[in-house]
């Protein structure tokens, strides 16, 4: 038996679309959590006068990112509810709201990305710094007690 599916193009996009944007925002939130735990194991080390102002930013950086994870996850959560219940119901849509809430829920991802990829690349940079620099410490060290 074929099964007919009533629901409108448009209203289709926007539920694939909305649903591919939830799927990055959960990898964000895993890519988040990790580059802070990094920062977090290696926080001694980090908190010398040469790390110190990029360890700060970055903590504010991710604290930014938390919150436009958190308010574009509120936002996609309420898209796809209304397109389930336009789905399930037969519910007549709302062509104006839903496209309004496509485009914010775009913006803010669009915004996102690059951000995320900077972080990303900023702080394993940093943590490349760190490590280099404790690898020719651990030389040095080595040298003078020969």
């Amino acid at each position: 038996m074929k099964i007919v599916n009533t629901m409108p193009l448009l209203t289709q996009e926007y539920a694939v679309t909305a649903g591919q944007w939830a799927s990055d925002l959960e990898f964000y939130k895993i890519e988040t959590s990790f580059l802070r735990g990094l920062l977090e194991d290696h926080f001694l080390e980090l908190c010398q006068k040469r790390y110190i102002e990029e360890l700060k930013r970055f903590g504010t950086i991710l604290m930014q990112l938390d919150k436009q994870e958190f308010d574009c996850d509120h936002l996609i959560t309420i898209q796809l509810a209304k397109l389930s219940l336009l789905t399930k119901h037969s519910l007549p849509e709302n062509d104006a709201e839903l496209s309004k809430a496509q485009v914010d829920i775009e913006k803010i991802m669009l915004n996102m990305t690059p951000g995320y990829r900077k972080v990303k690349t900023d702080i394993f940079r940093l943590l490349d710094d760190l490590f280099k620099d404790k690898k020719l410490s651990k030389l040095r060290l080595s040298l003078l007690n020969c």
